[in-house]
């Protein structure tokens, strides 16, 4: 009865889509798949067509190469991953994004990569339940607020 009471007013086809698989995988590993992709490929443009400053080389280089291997990984395991994969992908996920911001040059450059955090938040409201979410996003900000102050970006940005 509750869940029919969360399912009026929306269309079905939103609830038959989350049930879809995508090259016999579930909807949490699909799209984690097109996550990792895409962001292994927008790093991977940023190191090509790098705007100065460019801090962290490395690290974001170390980045897209996971990120493009996860991607592989969960297309490779299909049908066959265990959401144990899913949880430790994304606190890797939250740890990486929080490594960068502590090492960027710029607000802006630790701004444009904590944005990454909300892809993450519209992940976990759509694939988990709600104790989990909270608990992932109360670690991502704070971790992000850590992040902003040991990078000495914090004051600025909160003037702003």
């Amino acid at each position: 009865m509750a869940l029919l009471s969360t399912r009026r007013g929306v269309s079905p086809e939103i609830y038959e889509a989350a049930d879809r698989r995508v090259l016999g995988m579930a909807g949490p590993m699909w799209t984690m798949a097109l996550w990792f992709g895409a962001t292994s490929i927008v790093i991977a443009l940023s190191l090509i067509f790098p705007v100065p400053p460019n801090h962290a080389p490395a690290l974001r280089a170390t980045a897209m190469v996971y990120a493009g291997g996860v991607a592989l990984g969960l297309v490779v395991m299909r049908g066959r991953t265990p959401m144990a994969f899913i949880h430790v992908q994304l606190v890797i996920y939250i740890l990486f994004a929080i490594r960068i911001i502590t090492l960027a040059g710029t607000p802006a450059s630790a701004v444009t990569t904590g944005m990454n955090f909300i892809v993450l938040a519209v992940y976990l409201g759509w694939w988990m339940s709600r104790t989990p979410s909270l608990v992932y996003i109360a670690l991502a900000n704070i971790g992000l607020l850590i992040a902003m102050w040991r990078s000495g970006f914090l004051p600025e940005l909160a003037i702003a």
